[in-house]
């Protein structure tokens, strides 16, 4: 489902991202006492011969992180951009953001697509992609459909939502299908503000935003 586990390759290379970014972290300073109060976050890695906890506390008259570190027993401070990727990190941030793209490109032999401009649906027939319906003037260039196809199913989400979002007006889409007319794949956005937007896939039950970029590199 959208929530695949850690052993997803696309978690492993944040987690990846995630323990280098902590590994290359270089502080600023040695600190003579460790901060006090309650930390702003923290963060554990633990294993077979491995307990390690850093917590992280604003500096109140910098915009310094300073941070107390369990073992070895040291408080360091480390300037504000040096772990700004760690300290904004979300669970969603970790999810596996062209899942909703996945689908079966091979079984694809109808193309149906709705935007603000135009609406326009495309056939296979045999091994070539005509009109429909047809027109016999007008022939398809069979590389521009397996290149759109392909940019489909490479498309990303740009940001999971935190809160679900039921009230989003997907009114563009696009619809693909197999020869029996069953839907394959379908995508479905909104118009786009500051160049985002809200959409959904047939693979997916919850809204997510996308950005106008890959929308308009589509061609449609």
């Amino acid at each position: 489902n959208m929530s695949r586990g850690v052993d997803d390759p696309a978690v492993q290379n944040q987690i990846r991202e995630i323990l280098s970014q902590v590994s290359l972290a270089k502080g600023v300073e040695l600190l003579k006492s460790a901060p006090q109060g309650k930390p702003v976050m923290s963060i554990s890695f633990k294993g077979e011969k491995l307990d390690w906890l850093a917590s992280f506390f604003k500096d109140s008259k910098s915009t310094d992180w300073l941070v107390k570190i369990s073992n070895p027993e040291l408080a360091i401070r480390f300037g504000p951009q040096t772990l700004e990727k760690l300290t904004d990190l979300r669970l969603f941030d970790l999810r596996d953001k062209t899942l909703p793209f996945q689908f079966s490109k091979e079984d694809v032999t109808q193309i149906q697509w709705k935007t603000a401009l135009k609406s326009q649906k495309i056939k296979k027939e045999r091994t070539f992609w005509v009109l429909d319906p047809q027109d016999p003037n007008f022939e398809l260039d069979p590389g521009s459909i397996t290149l759109l196809i392909d940019k489909l199913k490479n498309l990303k989400v740009y940001q999971y939502m935190q809160k679900p979002n039921d009230k989003a007006e997907l009114s563009q889409s696009i619809e693909l299908k197999n020869e029996k007319g069953e839907v394959v794949f379908s995508f479905q956005w909104s118009e786009f503000k500051d160049h985002e937007g809200f959409a959904k896939t047939s693979l997916s039950k919850e809204v997510f935003m996308m950005d106008d970029a890959q929308i308009n590199q589509l061609g449609l």
